[in-house]
């Protein structure tokens, strides 16, 4: 009996009991689903949370002063000539101060600590701020009596509704200062929104206000800085980029270690790493149930192979060999779970879409998953089918034809 017709034969008599065919491949429908929608859940979540966060620091690195190092005095706090020595740094492409403060947002209906930033033109380059309404600060805005404002578009929704922000003020308490109005001149899109959704808890207030006002409200001399902020040409160039900028401070500076250039994804990546160990140990557990299912297959294949022991032994009196007997079951076997296969990445791609627009999020199947579910498929219908197979080749026709 050649491949062909033990094929026909094999789906002859699964067609024969459709109800149970179908309850056999309902584990392996349920584990594949289960398999897809969880890994590519995972990696939409790992997207949706670290997607705006990754725009951040890739290619990015922040340079401070240790002040647990001697001799940190004044004149080795960061200031315009770090800046300058910085820039001339080959592969540099931008340099901009930084500081941040937790101030306090008061307005009508709503009152919340909120992070105030001071920026310059290349912190937006430096973070690839997003505006999504209004613009960013003009040159005539950078001043110390600066009081203007880029609020985040989850705190807009907050404190404006639907109504445009762009002209209107916000009102900011001022440790030490009191109440200051801020005029409104733009809306970026915050960066950790996705990540709070989707976790669960609410957004951060963000505001950035001009440098120049930061540090007047702060109560800083403006001839220094309490970090600073470098973006890089190329983002693989970053380490070697980082190594010059420490020891370039650090010579200039004659103390070893003062200066520290630290990754701004550092920190990201562990989270990133985190997140994937997460998403494939779920995964890992939703593959389980392919295993109940491949035991399942065996069960009911042992059970045709009792109810077949005529059928076995009549076909073996008239010549047909043990492998030919074997190749039968054991293709009924894997018709069973790569059908079943190929139905739960059906389910799965469409359960994944589903939940995805649901949870807000980019649905993200890989091909590999689609490529492993249907390996695993035929995998299982070959280990849970080899014994029920063997068992029924290995019959003795005479016996067999005996049996009521």
């Amino acid at each position: 009996m050649n491949f062909i017709e033990s094929l026909k034969m094999a789906v002859t008599n699964l067609l024969s009991y459709k109800m149970r065919s179908f309850l056999t491949m309902l584990g392996i429908i349920i584990g594949i689903t289960s398999v897809i929608l969880m890994s590519s859940l995972g990696s939409g979540a790992t997207e949706k949370i670290t997607g705006d966060l990754n725009k951040l620091g890739v290619g990015n690195f922040d340079v401070s002063l240790d002040t647990s190092v001697d001799n940190t005095k004044n004149r080795h706090r960061l200031q315009q000539k770090h800046i300058d020595m910085i820039k001339n740094i080959s592969g540099v492409e931008y340099v901009a101060p930084s500081g941040s403060s937790r101030q306090r947002l008061e307005m009508k209906g709503f009152q919340n600590f909120t992070m105030v930033f001071g920026s310059t033109q290349e912190t937006f380059d430096i973070e690839n701020t997003q505006i999504l309404l209004g613009r960013y600060f003009n040159s005539s805005e950078y001043r110390k009596n600066g009081y203007y404002a880029i609020i985040d578009n989850v705190t807009s929704a907050k404190v404006f509704g639907e109504a445009s922000p762009i002209g209107q003020k916000i009102t900011l308490k001022l440790k030490d200062i009191g109440y200051k109005e801020y005029t409104v001149v733009g809306v970026f899109k915050n960066p950790v929104a996705s990540m709070s959704s989707l976790l669960g808890g609410s957004s951060p207030t963000l505001v950035y206000v001009p440098y120049e006002n930061y540090q007047y409200i702060s109560k800083l001399d403006e001839k220094y800085h309490d970090s600073l902020k470098v973006k890089v040409k190329d983002p693989n160039d970053l380490e070697r980029v980082m190594s010059v900028t420490s020891e370039t401070l650090n010579k200039e500076a004659k103390i070893e270690g003062l200066y520290q250039s630290v990754n701004s994804s550092s920190g990201l990546d562990q989270f990133n790493s985190i997140l994937s160990m997460l998403s494939i140990f779920v995964s890992f557990v939703a593959s389980v149930s392919l295993l109940v299912g491949g035991i399942g297959v065996m069960n009911i294949m042992l059970v045709s192979v009792t109810e077949r022991i005529k059928e076995v032994g009549l076909r073996k009196a008239i010549g047909a060999k043990n492998k030919d007997i074997l190749l039968q079951f054991l293709i009924e076997s894997i018709i069973l779970t790569l059908t079943g296969g190929l139905i739960g990445i059906f389910l799965g791609t469409v359960s994944t879409v589903i939940v995805s627009n649901i949870l807000d999020m980019n649905p993200v199947i890989k091909v590999n998953i689609i490529f492993l579910s249907l390996t695993l498929s035929t995998m299982i219908g070959i280990v849970f089918g080899v014994y029920p197979a063997s068992k029924a080749a290995k019959l003795n026709p005479i016996d067999a034809l005996r049996v009521d």
